[in-house]
């Protein structure tokens, strides 16, 4: 399984399986129960490297006064903890298991050395980061730009990245985080996030069954809210 999901990872695109034989050598594998944390902010041990084999993790920042920011979920194939190894400063957000998750880990050490081994990786790297900073931008035109429902829906959006489109036609996200969590992602309260999807789903945009949430014209959704 943990090859498979080497090969499907964009960070190594273009390696040959011989490569990715070698790199599956170099990892350890570590499970973590729902709510567990992973790593924290301001963590001065800095040399791991993970990759997400099953599960999702939240990756979030806490203020002074102890509120919590999710600044992005991550499912699997997803990979984190790269910038401390790159830059050799602190843990820069707190990750936490929002499933029971199984990682990957590569020491330090060993990821600068297939940065300067594989030619392609840091190519791929670059493309991911890039990739995040687009993300990061469109969090911060949802959290000052749109209404509450926008948030919600482009919080939405972000979650149907790790779910099921099909055709273009529809995206589910399956297991949603807590309301808290989505509050958290959103920038706005629990009873918020509540009306939203409420309101949402009389205007027929989306469809809800039980913990699972189906967006009912996906393309046309992405269209208004990302």
């Amino acid at each position: 399984m943990s090859l498979a999901l080497l090969k499907n990872i964009p960070l190594f695109s273009g390696l040959s399986e011989k490569e990715l034989k070698d790199i599956l050598r170099l990892t350890s594998s570590k499970r973590y129960y729902e709510n567990n944390m992973i790593v924290a902010e301001a963590d001065e041990v800095s040399d791991l490297f993970y990759i997400i084999n099953k599960g999702k993790v939240k990756v979030s920042r806490v203020s002074e006064d102890g509120k919590e920011v999710i600044l992005t979920i991550l499912g699997t194939g997803n990979f984190f903890g790269e910038m401390s190894i790159l830059d050799g400063l602190s843990r820069s957000a707190n990750v936490v298991s929002i499933t029971d998750t199984e990682v990957l880990t590569l020491n330090g050490k060993d990821f600068l050395n297939l940065l300067n081994k594989f030619s392609k990786i840091p190519h791929n790297l670059i493309k991911v980061l890039c990739s995040r900073i687009r993300g990061s931008d469109a969090q911060i035109k949802r959290l000052s730009l749109m209404n509450t429902i926008g948030r919600v829906a482009s919080t939405l959006l972000s979650l149907a990245e790790f779910g099921e489109v099909k055709e273009k036609s529809t995206a589910e996200i399956e297991k949603l985080p807590s309301l808290q969590d989505m509050a958290n992602m959103a920038g706005t309260s629990e009873s918020s996030v509540s009306r939203a999807i409420n309101n949402l789903v009389k205007s027929g945009y989306i469809k809800k069954e039980e913990n699972k949430i189906i967006i009912n014209n996906y393309s046309e959704f992405k269209k208004m809210y990302c």
